[in-house]
């Protein structure tokens, strides 16, 4: 590994925000962030799976007292807009806009191997959840009611007076003694 001397680097501002140094060492480039190399003159190295935050979110800003060493799921959280209280994790709620603690107030799913706490707040969950179900009774009860009325209005008392059940259940007898008739040829 080569070690560089960072304070003698180029500076250049990427896209985003962030001041890039850049040194070429016998022909070859090496690139840093300005905000780390700024944290490690402080703190030393930058330990592995852990992000260096602007806590002011100004990305050329690069004052040590503006930046911080956070997990990098913790560093998702800030900029998703969690807060950090008394050691727990708040966030709004994606529904209500509410700001809640996350361990508390939402739930927690596992997808791919992953877990994640839902968007929304559990209450919101709850009502959305109740307003759903009742819609889908109402739909439910519309299409039962609309499938026993025949062409004149009339409700069907049986399904048995239903031309489209009669039809549905022919073709299906239908394609059973097909299928039977089948089986019983390719056994020969």
């Amino acid at each position: 590994m080569v070690n560089i001397d960072w304070s003698k680097a180029n500076r250049h501002k990427r896209g985003d925000g962030h001041i890039q140094l850049r040194k070429t060492v016998d022909g070859k480039h090496y690139y840093k962030d300005e905000h780390v190399y700024v944290w490690e003159l402080y703190n030393g190295e930058k330990p592995k799976g852990y992000n260096i935050h602007h806590i002011d979110e100004n990305p050329s800003n690069n004052d040590i007292s503006n930046l911080e060493l956070l997990s990098f799921s913790g560093h998702k959280r800030r900029h998703s807009g969690h807060i950090l209280k008394d050691g727990a994790w708040w966030k709004p709620c994606g529904m209500c806009g509410v700001l809640k603690e996350e361990q508390k107030d939402f739930y927690l799913t596992t997808a791919k191997g992953q877990s994640k706490y839902f968007s929304i707040c559990k209450q919101c969950d709850r009502e959305r959840s109740t307003e759903y179900r009742n819609n889908m009774i109402a739909n439910d009860l519309e299409l039962f009611v609309a499938r026993r009325k025949n062409n004149n209005g009339k409700y069907y008392s049986k399904n048995k007076d239903n031309p489209n059940y009669l039809a549905r259940k022919k073709a299906t007898q239908i394609r059973y003694l097909e299928k039977k008739k089948r089986l019983l040829n390719s056994g020969e």
